[in-house]
């Protein structure tokens, strides 16, 4: 779905009710309201915690349009919730769900410390913050997962999509080149291990993941979760050392070395996370693939189709000062204008 906003950067300084709406229900030190959806109601706050956490885990994201992200965020959070309690869902069943799921990634990582290192990486700054967005992405699952029939809801069953025909699966393959071509893939990730008095060695936790992955006891993905920071790249710089551009060029997926380093306090790994070559698919060959992304794009269009219903049937207020946001959700949930820049909701 597309949220199309202009100006979001800037909202926060304006006035969000006119002079024709009377007296600021939210004035004395509460939020100005951007969206009202029902009894729930996105404010500028709301929105500013979510786009300074993405601004946290992507530095180089112009505010504006961490901003317009933020927002669609706090919409699209709403928008699930009033679908979970429609749907006949209990949404206090979720907090023994979400504190058992966090005690376990807790485990997982080793100590309390390094869980709030690993999730500091994606701009959360708390458990708590990191414990209320595990709610609403649980809530999105579940109701994702009935409207499209994976699960079955309370109140009406598991629901029924239909399963693409072979005539729509013979016009996807003619239709779309993706069906029909692969383009070659390569990916390859550094993997910083830092100095830290709170966790073990970081030249031991390098060579442990180093010796791991290349005797195959541990998984790419495993081996990514290890490192304290990971950056990726599909290209390979002209220039770099002889011997990494040799790694680079002809090492397997899931092979690993270690790059010298004259700093003390960092260890650094290269891993081959993707390698594939470009090949094309006959229509036998791609023909289970495409119904499968043609069911998982029902399923998609299936969600949609329940969040329009919710927003239709709900009382809705729009902050008039943000410019394009009302035809915007009109045009993504019910008919509208379209406005000047979209966002991925």
């Amino acid at each position: 779905m597309f949220l199309c906003v202009a100006g979001v950067g800037t909202a926060q300084a304006q006035d969000p009710f006119g002079d024709e709406t009377g007296p600021d229900p939210f004035a004395d030190g509460v939020d100005n309201a951007f969206v009202i959806i029902n009894d729930q109601v996105l404010t500028e706050s709301q929105v500013g915690v979510i786009a300074a956490r993405t601004l946290l885990a992507n530095p180089t994201l112009d505010e504006q349009d961490a901003w317009a992200y933020a927002l669609n965020q706090g919409i699209r959070r709403i928008l699930y919730q009033e679908s979970f309690e429609r749907l006949g869902l209990d949404d206090s069943l979720l907090d023994p769900q979400v504190a058992a799921r966090i005690e376990a990634l807790i485990l997982e990582d080793g100590s309390r410390q390094r869980f709030l290192q690993r999730i500091g990486q994606d701009g959360y700054t708390s458990i708590e913050d990191f414990r209320i967005a595990l709610r609403h992405t649980f809530i999105e699952q579940t109701v994702a997962g009935m409207v499209s029939g994976e699960i079955p809801t309370p109140q009406q069953g598991k629901r029924k999509l239909s399963e693409p025909t072979p005539a729509e699966i013979r016009e996807a393959y003619h239709n779309n080149v993706g069906y029909r071509e692969s383009p070659g893939q390569f990916v390859w990730a550094s993997l910083k291990f830092l100095k830290d008095p709170s966790l073990a060695s970081h030249t031991q936790r390098a060579a442990d993941t180093l010796r791991m992955v290349n005797s195959g006891q541990m998984t790419v993905q495993s081996a990514l979760a290890k490192a304290d920071r990971v950056s990726e790249s599909d290209q390979i710089r002209p220039g770099i050392a002889k011997d990494l551009a040799e790694f680079l060029n002809t090492a397997s997926v899931g092979s690993c070395m270690e790059l010298p380093s004259s700093n003390p306090n960092l260890v650094q790994l290269i891993l081959i996370k993707e390698r594939t070559e470009a090949r094309t698919y006959t229509f036998e060959e791609a023909q289970l693939f495409i119904a499968e992304d043609l069911k998982r794009i029902a399923s998609k269009m299936a969600v949609r189709e329940e969040l329009s219903a919710v927003w239709q049937s709900a009382y809705v207020w729009i902050t008039p000062m943000i410019p394009g946001l009302e035809d915007s959700l009109n045009e993504v949930f019910g008919g509208g204008k379209p406005s000047q820049k979209s966002y991925e909701l």
